[in-house]
């Protein structure tokens, strides 16, 4: 059983709670407030609650509302992504970019700069996202990623080796004294990324690995 509910009632719903009233999001989508009002009303058929409270003529948002909201918000953003993405493919003055969005901003957007300005007939788009996610044939011209399950449309350009070291605050330093190995980090208060693509464990087991190779 498809659970998708319709499109334009989504839309409506987004605009709905972006421009907090039914008129506003009417003009946004250039439709009257009674066609807004009545695709948030199949909207919650469709899920089986209510999402906004009725007063007169205005709607309030339940906490039902706010966390659907932000539910299906990276999604409405990944189609505009892949929409952008998909426009640019087959155009030969558009270089399509994708990678993850820590990349983007420490390492790729402050080299744009030199690239567009030496070739200012080139329109370059980017999109990002939050982990390094898998390679999509067909979407893109250049991906960055620590992948190695390249698609066979790509070349693989291996532009050097990430490398990872613990920092902490002198202040704690202080306090707990310098570790004398490299396992006793784990007994520190550490900060762990869910996001991350090493983790301590890892670290300290490719750290420990080296050490002993070269005593060999």
């Amino acid at each position: 059983m498809n659970r998708l509910p319709p499109l334009n009632a989504l839309v409506a719903f987004r605009a709905v709670m972006e421009t907090g009233s039914l008129v506003s999001a009417a003009q946004k989508l250039a439709i009257t407030a009674s066609a807004v009002s009545h695709r948030l009303k199949a909207l919650e058929d469709h899920l089986g609650l209510e999402l906004f409270e009725r007063r007169s003529r205005a709607v309030f948002p339940t906490a039902a509302a706010y966390r659907y909201a932000s539910e299906i918000a990276e999604a409405f953003d990944r189609i505009s992504t892949a929409t952008r993405t998909i426009e640019a493919v087959g155009n030969r003055d558009t270089l399509s970019i994708h990678c993850s969005s820590s990349f983007a901003s420490n390492w790729l957007l402050r080299r744009l700069r030199s690239f567009t300005a030496h070739n200012s007939e080139i329109t370059v788009t980017v999109s990002s996202s939050g982990a390094d996610q898998s390679i999509e044939g067909g979407l893109y011209d250049l991906v960055f990623t620590r992948q190695s399950n390249t698609p066979d449309e790509f070349e693989e350009l291996t532009l050097g080796r990430e490398k990872f070291r613990p920092l902490i605050s002198p202040e704690l330093l202080d306090t707990l004294g310098y570790p004398k190995k490299p396992n006793e980090l784990l007994k520190l208060p550490i900060i762990r990324s869910e996001g991350a693509t090493v983790s301590w464990e890892t670290w300290l087991s490719e750290l420990v690995f080296q050490t002993q190779s070269s005593m060999r």
